[in-house]
């Protein structure tokens, strides 16, 4: 034998020896111990004492105030930003720092490339206008999650972006308008 096959050989056999005499052994001998306890049955006196000591189930009420003011609190949100257009203070700031726009210039080009790929590699592919600028935000909300402003301020430039348009006007048999 060469000492390769000796040595996996020796710790083989060590291995099987180590496992089997970790494995239960089997016990021949049982006996059976009888119980000499017997179990008295309790009386209803015990039983009504111990079910007086068992908090009744609590029942949780809505409060139907608490759900309106909600209800309104929401709404005035909606109705605070008119037609869900960019804020002025986002439009300012994303727009005037160069680094924001090039990042929205970089996540726009990749996203319309894509999809011309996809269009072209698949002539029968249709998808909606909505479709797509919810795709765009899905893939911002991926890249961008720490800034939901920027992800906001994004879909709705792109959506306007001469871009876009020249794009949806070039694929306009691939994409439906909503």
């Amino acid at each position: 034998m060469t000492p390769i096959k000796l040595l996996f050989f020796i710790i083989s056999a060590t291995f099987l020896t180590c496992c089997n005499e970790t494995k239960p052994k089997k016990v021949e001998n049982q006996q059976i111990i009888p119980v000499t306890d017997t179990i008295s049955p309790i009386n209803s006196a015990e039983t009504t004492k111990i079910t007086d000591e068992i908090p009744p189930k609590k029942i949780r009420k809505i409060n139907q105030g608490i759900k309106t003011a909600k209800k309104n609190l929401n709404d005035t949100i909606v109705k605070s930003i008119p037609d869900n257009k960019i804020p002025a203070v986002w439009e300012k700031t994303f727009s005037s720092d160069k680094k924001w726009m090039e990042l929205y210039s970089l996540s726009k080009t990749s996203f319309i490339t894509g999809w011309k790929n996809e269009f072209d590699s698949n002539p029968n592919a249709t998808i909606s206008e909505f479709e797509l600028l919810y795709a765009y935000r899905s893939r911002m909300e991926k890249a961008f999650y720490q800034t939901p402003e920027f992800i906001e301020f994004g879909v709705q430039h792109l959506a306007s972006d001469s871009d876009f348009i020249s794009f949806k006007k070039e694929y306009h048999s691939h994409i439906k308008p909503d």
